[in-house]
């Protein structure tokens, strides 16, 4: 069975998986494949997090959902890819 997601609200990410991950204490690493999302470098005062966004109701195919353990707790780990 295919599991999509419909986010409802404005979604937003990072080009850069330093930016993404190292600045941010999370238990979810989510990797999305885009095709309309939207490149604000030119329009951001933080043009070092090459932020990334997705309109409201953009739907994604989960391609992959993991669930990991390691010595701080529960991983999980996402790819979701624009339909």
């Amino acid at each position: 069975s295919k599991s999509y997601v419909v986010e409802r609200g404005f979604t937003s990410s990072s080009l850069s998986s330093k930016m993404a991950y190292g600045n941010f204490m999370y238990n979810a690493k989510i990797e999305f494949t885009s095709r309309n999302g939207k490149l604000l470098v030119e329009y951001s005062q933080h043009t070092d997090e090459k932020e990334v966004l997705f309109k409201s109701f953009s739907k994604f195919k989960v391609l992959k959902a993991l669930e990991t353990k390691d010595k701080n707790g529960v991983i999980y780990e996402i790819m979701l890819e624009e339909i």
